[in-house]
């Protein structure tokens, strides 16, 4: 007669579901952790936005935009490049890549142009729209300017 040793189920049952959880849990730490950092925070007060329209502008180099302004609030992120940026009132500000400019709606932009004579501006603007249909307004140039 042999020795039969019977396998205890319940216990083998416990010692997989620990190693599972163990191999998880090694694998979660493995992870990357997502890092989320503060680039910007506008205030739009409580303007209603039905729509975001996104779209990828490119400026030539020394390519300036001329005064103008928006019908909604314009939130753009600087993806490759360098832009003076400036709204009527305010100083001017250089911006480069990974910055944000925001242009307020109904506001005069003086300047949103590209800052470099060699290299091109890659933006992405943000429109938060309600019911406006024209995203842009250029306006005549001032005398002095």
């Amino acid at each position: 007669m042999t020795n039969q040793i019977k396998p205890n189920y319940n216990a083998l049952f416990k010692l997989t579901i620990l190693s599972i959880f163990f191999l998880i849990s090694i694998n979660c730490d493995a992870q990357e952790k997502i890092i989320r950092k503060e680039i910007f925070t506008a205030d739009i007060g409580s303007r209603v936005i039905k729509k975001v329209d996104v779209k990828e502008i490119k400026f030539s180099p020394g390519q300036k935009t001329g005064l103008h302004k928006h019908p909604c609030p314009v939130i753009s992120y600087i993806v490759s490049g360098t832009v003076f940026f400036q709204i009527e009132g305010d100083t001017l500000q250089t911006l480069k890549a990974g910055d944000v400019a925001f242009e307020p709606a109904d506001k005069t932009i003086v300047r949103f142009d590209n800052a470099s004579k060699t290299k091109s501006l890659v933006f992405i603007p943000y429109y938060l729209i309600n019911d406006e249909k024209t995203l842009i307004e250029m306006l005549p140039s001032k005398q002095n300017e």
